[in-house]
């Protein structure tokens, strides 16, 4: 059986620094440090950021509160865009950069006192915000017009995007941002990367870029049929359309482990000067050898933004072949065309419909999710959405399902045109 594993980096703040589709076993990393709550000690406005948010109902989402007890009540005090950085549209995609210090420490956590302050005009239609400062874990809070966002993580780069389901179309107005990174950054500079589009999309593309690493035992004729299972996966429920960008083959090491600086740093590679292109990287096999089929950068990835080590996909053949007879394996078209879209629709933003342990994380509303699952004990076919595409674990029916709301945010990625 093959299993999507999320792995919980940042998981105080409940979100996915990147997230694996493996064929064996179920794991998690461990947290690698923990929350305390300053709120009492040191209320502010970015008191939710830096609290494990104990008085919040859903810790992923840190909500305003009113009560004069409730720290949270100062979280978007006087704040206003008198002096925000101003988004203006610059084609079809706009990309912004902003530099920024890092301005108070406590319990081993760098951020900053007051949030980077945005002004949306009212062209915008979707957007995506990286935090980038090259160390461990990076994450933030934001707010739009004072109502807080779903807090987000990730390994080395942090991303959130909206909309992330139907009720989070950016709109005109004020955006706040607090970031956050682990570590003593105290004055040191990092990054706030901004991406946005500023029209409507009718019939959605898909630009992205293979690249076939080392000795990867896959042909460019095998890839390009499985990239045509790939669209018709997401056309056929009127998402968008995957248009091959650029074809590579690179030099390096085909066998590497699913985490650290190798995996890292083959992403941190520019190949084009395509902005808009996803990078689906095609390696061997993952060095741990425990069937994982690929990593998505993050959810949502970067995207827009190149040479970060979060920019792409990396996906490994020899899990998707099959051995036919004795020493003759063949290729599965059909899995490893599910497992590209997949890790495609994590780093366009999509979450598991439902987790192994029947939790879900995903904010998209008009699909059932599999509320009764049991740890690694639960069928497919058991379930409801089990023919989804982001389903957690594989079945014996074809996973090929999108439900309208995950097609809309597919659709509104920012470098989706």
């Amino acid at each position: 059986m093959y299993y999507f594993i999320v792995a919980m980096i940042f998981c105080l703040l409940c979100s996915c620094g990147h997230e694996e589709r493996s064929s064996l076993s179920l794991s998690s990393s461990s947290i690698p440090f923990a929350f305390v709550d300053p709120c009492t000690s040191m209320p502010g406005p970015n008191c939710c950021a830096l609290a494990f948010n104990g008085l919040c109902e859903e810790p992923s989402v840190c909500s305003l509160g009113t009560d004069e007890d409730d720290c949270r009540g100062t979280f978007h005090t006087e704040l206003s865009c008198v002096e925000a950085y101003v988004i203006e549209e610059d084609g079809d995609l706009t990309r912004d950069l902003i530099s920024f210090t890092w301005s108070d420490q406590l319990n081993g956590m760098s951020y900053t006192s007051e949030p980077i302050v945005l002004k949306l005009p009212s062209s915008i239609q979707s957007l995506s915000i990286s935090v980038m400062d090259g160390e461990i874990e990076t994450g933030m809070n934001w707010a739009l017009n004072d109502e807080s966002l779903k807090t987000m993580s990730g390994s080395n780069v942090a991303t959130g995007a909206l909309p992330h389901h139907y009720e989070s179309t950016p709109e005109e107005g004020c955006l706040q941002i607090w970031p956050l990174v682990e570590g003593d950054r105290l004055e040191r500079e990092a990054r706030l990367l901004i991406t946005s589009r500023h029209h409507e999309v009718t019939d959605p593309i898909l630009d992205v870029n293979v690249i076939v690493v080392g000795e990867a035992d896959v042909t460019e004729d095998e890839l390009a049929e499985v990239l045509v299972v790939t669209a018709n996966i997401f056309e056929s429920h009127r998402g968008p359309s995957i248009n091959l960008s650029g074809w590579f083959k690179i030099d390096g090491e085909s066998l590497i482990p699913s985490e650290g600086n190798e995996i890292n740093q083959l992403r941190q590679q520019e190949f084009s000067d395509n902005a808009r292109a996803l990078n689906v990287f095609i390696i061997d096999d993952f060095t741990e050898g425990d069937g994982t089929l690929g990593i998505a950068g993050g959810v949502p990835g970067p995207n827009g933004v190149e040479a970060t080590s979060a920019s792409g996909l990396v996906v490994a053949i020899e899990p998707h072949l099959s051995e036919e007879e004795e020493g003759v394996f063949e290729l599965q078209y059909s899995l490893l065309a599910s497992t590209i879209a997949h890790e495609l629709g994590h780093q366009l933003g999509l979450e598991h419909t439902t987790e192994d342990d029947g939790s879900t994380q995903s904010s998209i509303d008009d699909l059932e999710s599999c509320a009764y699952a049991e740890l690694g004990s639960s069928e497919a076919e058991e379930c409801p959405d089990g023919r989804n595409l982001m389903f957690w674990t594989s079945g014996d029916e074809p996973q090929d399902q999108l439900s309208a709301e995950q097609v809309f945010v597919l659709n509104h990625n920012p470098i989706i045109y």
